[in-house]
């Protein structure tokens, strides 16, 4: 008997073909061991088929940090780097009832009715961005269109100034590096502390600048100063707001122009107006999302997903990539279909840690790709010099660039 294939998520994306690779163990089970997704952790269950995915992502007993001594010791050595240490007390890596206290505020102040009436300020910001982008014969799409475009929008939502939008790309995308999936021979410590870099900017901001009343900070403030919320809930969780409001929106919206730049016929189709923006956006990001994994879950007790028995204290990891690809959950799924209104997609995560901001993400993506594609043809991205990011777990792209006039390369 042949023994069962064993997945190694950093081969996959060192060889570029990290979509075949999931393919290919989707194809001959729902789920697979692998490599463990941090070196604190011993072999992990990787889930590849739409429905593992979708139960692991909300199983009751797959928790962020379930409260047994075998994990305890796992969370002490992941706390042993300043940057796990900070973010693990955000809204992401907590377990109910403290995850509900956390991310209540967040889902209430972004629902899609309450985050519409920014359209208008997005259209504003996009048009001016791109206008002066224009005058020039060359330009990136990341560091001079999508990296300002959506640390304005998200420094409007919170109510805050965020200052130079590269410099917080910068911050972020360090923190980034320092998050994503660890290889063995990796020391995370190497890494600066981000998380630490990004809470002083926080803490510096919040002496020097008033919020505005309707940002999302005053609303964190607020809980903090009646004492529902910690001193270290209000900078941990606007932390993680400024990492994932960022970091996950400037690569979707990259990867969703890129790949209608490989499908001309979308791009026109979007441009003249025949495909709704929002339903373009949910299929470009179930194409290509940014965010290849879920978070790692933790098995509180011994469990069963896709046939496969889980020990308590195992680390499972759901591949929200390979879902969307699934062929039993979106025909032709590696093809882009505009117009499939793609519900089922996990490019946002499913069950109670689904994307609190997911609205508001969506309807930055689809003013964006309104406002690219009013601008530019198809031929103006350089599709032969876009460099792609060199992480796992964060899929984007470090450069895509552009030539407004194509007649100019």
């Amino acid at each position: 008997m042949n023994p069962a294939p064993f997945f190694d998520p950093f081969l996959a994306a060192r060889d570029g073909g990290r979509y075949d690779q999931y393919r290919w163990f989707r194809e001959r089970a729902p789920a697979a061991w692998g490599r463990p997704p941090q070196r604190v952790f011993g072999d992990a269950l990787y889930l590849f088929s739409h429905h593992a995915v979708t139960r692991g992502l909300a199983h009751p007993a797959l928790l962020q940090a379930p409260e047994t001594a075998e994990y305890r010791i796992i969370r002490d050595a992941l706390k042993a780097t300043p940057d796990f240490r900070m973010i693990l007390a955000a809204v992401l890596f907590t377990d109910p009832p403290a995850h509900a206290v956390l991310r209540r505020p967040m889902s209430q102040a972004m629902t899609m009715a309450s985050v519409q009436p920014r359209r208008a300020a997005l259209q504003a910001r996009a048009q001016s961005l791109l206008d002066a982008c224009c005058r020039r014969k060359h330009f990136d799409l990341v560091a001079d269109f999508a990296s300002p475009y959506i640390v304005g929008a998200l420094g409007d939502l919170m109510g805050l100034p965020l200052g130079d939008p590269l410099a917080l790309k910068e911050e972020t995308a360090r923190l980034a590096r320092a998050l994503d999936l660890q290889h063995e021979d990796s020391p995370c410590s190497g890494h600066a502390p981000a998380a630490v870099a990004l809470a002083r900017r926080v803490e510096r901001t919040l002496t020097t600048t008033k919020p505005h009343p309707d940002g999302l900070c005053m609303r964190f403030l607020e809980l903090y100063e009646g004492g529902n919320w910690s001193r270290e809930d209000l900078v941990t969780n606007l932390v993680f707001l400024l990492f994932a409001g960022q970091e996950t929106a400037v690569d979707g919206l990259g990867n969703a122009v890129v790949s209608l730049a490989r499908n001309p016929e979308a791009w026109r189709s979007l441009a003249s107006g025949q495909v709704d923006s929002l339903d373009a956006t949910d299929e470009l990001l179930r194409y290509d999302p940014p965010l290849q994994y879920a978070a790692t879950r933790i098995a509180a007790e011994p469990l069963t997903i896709a046939g496969i028995a889980i020990p308590a204290n195992t680390a499972v990891v759901p591949v929200l990539a390979s879902a969307n690809r699934d062929p039993e959950a979106f025909p032709m799924p590696e093809t882009v279909r505009l117009d499939r209104r793609p519900a089922a997609s996990r490019t946002f995560g499913h069950g109670p840690h689904v994307c609190a901001g997911k609205h508001v993400a969506r309807l930055e993506i689809a003013v964006a790709l309104e406002t690219v594609l009013a601008y530019l043809p198809p031929e103006a991205i350089d599709l032969d010099r876009t460099v792609e990011r060199d992480l796992i777990t964060f899929r984007g792209h470090r450069q895509i660039p552009v030539t407004p006039d194509s007649s100019d390369r």
